[in-house]
């Protein structure tokens, strides 16, 4: 089982029988047939055995929550399923088929999202991502990863890279900018693109950061970064990346889950998560929403190299112009994509405009015999 195919929903232990298993699931999907439709029923029967197949602890709560959700977001969820069968969305679901249920995951995202807040988070993120994005970098991203920006500092390749959080962290967002020494995964910081009223924000949409996490033995490569990097943290050079795709995509909200709503919160890693999130997010200049999430405008200006004395004012402004430069980077990489996009947009707009003129003109009219092209003969005459 691959990693993207695996979600998980509470702990990794032993489940009982599959088979006993899909008869707890037998009778609400008969009874969602009639709204679904025999289509639709067939996609969620799918989905559901895809989270059957999964190393999750089921239990009668967790199968009741969980249809819960799905019950009360029924058209939320047409609309999931309608959106993921179109391309590329279509080549994922094959190898995720869960993927279209991931919202109805306890504690998805955040803590404190309601079951239509999380739908809407996801159907927003998805289509936003399927408008701005050429599709075959959409493929990339999802099946491995596309580099972003690099630099090569005292002969040692860094990377941004962007792709997609493998299992058990992609409940806890859709997309994942990992910074990679010589190819390395070192620190990872997952995010998805929401509507604004879900953080009580009067945006239109945010970026919302749901996760900052450092890979599994790469504390010997931290150092790395603070010596080769300005002596800057992997959350900080991650947080400029993130700024530039804010820029890109015309946002100017960047949002963030406090320690106290991560889905990984309990009281026996409080001050760990406090220290990786709420403290880093202070520190950065992000407030306390009335949603309970840090927040800030773009762009975010650290302390200016002005204020500093001496030999520190000349390291400031170092420091600031390579963040600056991640920053710029970043959002020039997907502001080309986005052109790419955009152009092709206004190419077909042009040639169905060009086909539909063409249409209008009736046969043997003389506005028909006016644009008539030249046949062969013709041609070779005029010329």
């Amino acid at each position: 089982m691959s990693e993207m195919h695996a979600q998980s929903l509470g702990p990794t232990t032993a489940i009982g029988s599959r088979s006993g298993i899909q008869l707890s699931f037998s009778e609400p999907i008969r009874g969602l047939a009639p709204a679904l439709g025999r289509h639709h029923h067939r996609g969620l029967v799918e989905s559901l055995l895809a989270l059957v197949c999964q190393r999750i602890a089921w239990s009668p709560g967790l199968i009741g929550g969980e249809l819960w959700r799905l019950l009360t977001n029924i058209g939320a969820y047409r609309e999931i399923r309608s959106l993921l069968r179109s391309h590329p969305f279509t080549e994922i679901t094959e190898e995720n088929p869960g993927l279209g249920l991931r919202f109805t995951v306890p504690n998805y995202m955040a803590r404190s999202f309601s079951g239509e807040e999380r739908a809407a988070c996801f159907l927003h993120h998805y289509r936003r991502i399927k408008t701005a994005l050429p599709e075959d970098v959409l493929r990339q991203i999802f099946k491995e990863s596309v580099t972003v920006y690099q630099v090569i500092e005292g002969g040692v390749r860094f990377a941004w890279a962007l792709g997609t959080p493998h299992w058990p962290n992609d409940r806890e967002g859709e997309l994942n900018l990992s910074l990679r020494v010589n190819e390395d995964p070192v620190f990872h910081l997952s995010f998805n693109i929401i509507p604004g009223w879900i953080v009580k924000s009067d945006a239109e949409e945010v970026v919302l950061i749901t996760r900052l996490q450092g890979a599994r033995g790469a504390r010997s490569l931290l150092r790395i970064i603070h010596s080769c990097l300005h002596d800057y943290s992997p959350r900080a050079l991650l947080l400029a990346a993130l700024q530039g795709v804010a820029d890109a995509f015309g946002i100017r909200e960047i949002d963030a889950v406090c320690a106290a709503d991560q889905r990984s919160y309990n009281d026996n890693r409080a001050a760990a998560l406090k220290r990786g999130y709420d403290d880093f997010f202070k520190a950065q200049g992000m407030l306390l929403g009335p949603a309970g999430q840090y927040f800030c405008k773009t762009p975010i200006e650290p302390r200016p190299a002005a204020s500093f004395r001496g030999r520190d004012r000349s390291r400031a402004r170092k420091r600031l112009a390579f963040r600056r430069n991640i920053q710029s980077n970043c959002a020039e990489f997907f502001q080309h994509l986005i052109d790419r996009v955009n152009d092709r947009v206004i190419d077909r707009s042009l040639i169905e405009t060009e086909s539909a003129g063409a249409a209008s003109i009736a046969p043997g009219s003389a506005r028909e015999k006016r644009f008539r092209p030249f046949p062969p003969s013709d041609l070779h005459t005029f010329i």
